[in-house]
């Protein structure tokens, strides 16, 4: 049983700490696509876009140094781990990054490792069901995720976040909140 009063939070890093959008709109126009914004969150992107197209993008947004170089940080999240440092709560990531060496060159470029994420705290999972396997062995109690898909299998975790910028879910799934942003998210604690 999780005490609430102890918070313990998990975070993503796709899609809530890097922002993604300007990458996948410009990858997609390689492909001959044309998406706008609303159109980049995965679990959106995934039902726009024929299977192997939408794989191969994906391969190159994650895999490409140049591009985790070019990706920016979502805005407020490094005034957002600040904060949450700043209180003294627990904070782990939890992605599902299948070549992790370029989510640290990423963090590490914005200055958010060690200073923030380090192999203490930073954990790599393969399927979005590991996500709670993982949440539940730290006993996390809030995580913030953009995928509701995600958010769906998070059954241990008491309090879950959807992370909608774009506004594009008409409801976060069952037991969860949407938030639009940083602030809003940190309005929790």
């Amino acid at each position: 049983m999780h005490n609430l009063n102890k918070k313990i939070i998990g975070l993503d890093l796709d899609g809530v700490i890097l922002d993604h959008t300007k990458t996948k709109i410009e990858l997609a126009g390689q492909y001959g696509l044309t998406i706008d914004p609303s159109e980049t969150p995965s679990d959106i992107m995934e039902t726009k876009i024929e299977p192997a197209l939408y794989q191969a993008l994906q391969a190159k947004l994650y895999s490409d140094h140049a591009l985790s170089l070019k990706t920016p940080l979502m805005r407020g999240a490094k005034e957002g781990l600040h904060y949450i440092k700043s209180l003294g709560i627990p904070y782990y990531l939890i992605s599902r990054r299948r070549e992790p060496e370029y989510a640290m060159i990423s963090l590490k470029f914005h200055d958010l490792w060690p200073q923030y994420f380090d192999p203490t705290n930073t954990f790599f999972v393969k399927e979005k069901k590991d996500k709670d396997i993982k949440a539940k062995e730290l006993h996390v109690t809030h995580f913030i995720d953009d995928e509701p898909s995600v958010i769906q299998e998070l059954i241990s975790v008491p309090q879950k976040y959807l992370f909608d910028p774009f506004c594009v879910y008409t409801k976060a799934p069952a037991e969860s909140k949407r938030v639009h942003s940083w602030e809003e998210f940190l309005q929790q604690f």
